[in-house]
C-alpha cells in the first residue's frame, strides 16, 4: 500500500494514535464500531481513502484502540495497588459509575 504523500501518512498515524484515546469505553455491545466506523469516515474523507486503504486502516484503528484499552487497564490495576483500601473502594465506586460528581469529565476507561 502506497499512501500518496509522507504528510498523509503521518495524518494517519497521529490520527489513529489519538483515536484510543478519545473513543471512550466500549458501545454496549462490547465493541467500539461506532468510533472506528467514525474515525474511518473521516480518514476515508481527508484522504480519499481507497476500499483497500480503508480496510487496512480499520484494522490498524481496532488493534491500536485494544491495545490502548490494556495500557489504560494495566495502569489502573497499578494504580490500585498504590492506594488505600478506602480509596480503592472509590475506584470501584467511580468505575461502577456511582460517583457522577467527577469534575475532571467522564472517566473514560
Amino acid at each position: 500500500m502506497i499512501f500518496s504523500t509522507p504528510k498523509t501518512l503521518l495524518a494517519i498515524a497521529i490520527g489513529i494514535a489519538t483515536t484510543a484515546a478519545f473513543c471512550g469505553p466500549p458501545g454496549p455491545r462490547g465493541d467500539n464500531a461506532g468510533c472506528t466506523a467514525s474515525h474511518l469516515a473521516r480518514f476515508t474523507e481527508r484522504f480519499s481513502l481507497t476500499p483497500d486503504q480503508q480496510a487496512q486502516v480499520k484494522t490498524i484503528i481496532e488493534e491500536e484502540h485494544t491495545a490502548a484499552m490494556r495500557l489504560h487497564e494495566d495502569a489502573r490495576k497499578r494504580i490500585a495497588e498504590v492506594l488505600t483500601d478506602a480509596q480503592r473502594a472509590e475506584q470501584t465506586a467511580d468505575d461502577d459509575g456511582d460517583d457522577e460528581s467527577d469534575d475532571d469529565g467522564p472517566d473514560r476507561h
